[in-house]
């Protein structure tokens, strides 16, 4: 692993946890931008832009780990992800879909009150 890769680790790792220099800095700079702009920004805008931070270093993981995504912009890595992440979701949907299927011929094959006393 690249020295960089290793220094994008550690400030993944900070801002997750809250703790260390990344953390740190990140709250500075949240917190003076709120001060200028004279706003107040909620929890969620806080978390938001927290992710969307962690999101974009794993991106830049990706893109310095060597593969077929090595050297590639930030959105088209970002982009082949939520796709797999969507093809994923609807694999999912589509095992559930299967599950329910099943489970209704199942039910439809049941004998009715009818066959039974009959």
């Amino acid at each position: 692993m690249s020295d960089n890769t290793q220094q994008l680790w550690s400030e993944i790792q900070d801002l997750v946890t809250g703790t260390g220099p990344m953390a740190a800095h990140f709250n500075e700079c949240f917190d003076n931008a709120a001060i200028e702009a004279g706003y107040t920004p909620s929890e969620g805008e806080r978390e938001q832009l927290l992710a969307e931070i962690v999101i974009t270093r794993l991106a830049m993981v990706v893109q310095s780990s060597g593969g077929e995504m090595e050297g590639a912009p930030l959105f088209i890595i970002l982009g082949k992800l939520a796709g797999e992440i969507m093809e994923k979701e609807k694999q999912a949907a589509r095992e559930v879909l299967d599950v329910f299927m099943s489970t209704a011929q199942d039910i439809a094959a049941l004998p009715t009150t009818d066959e039974v006393e009959g």
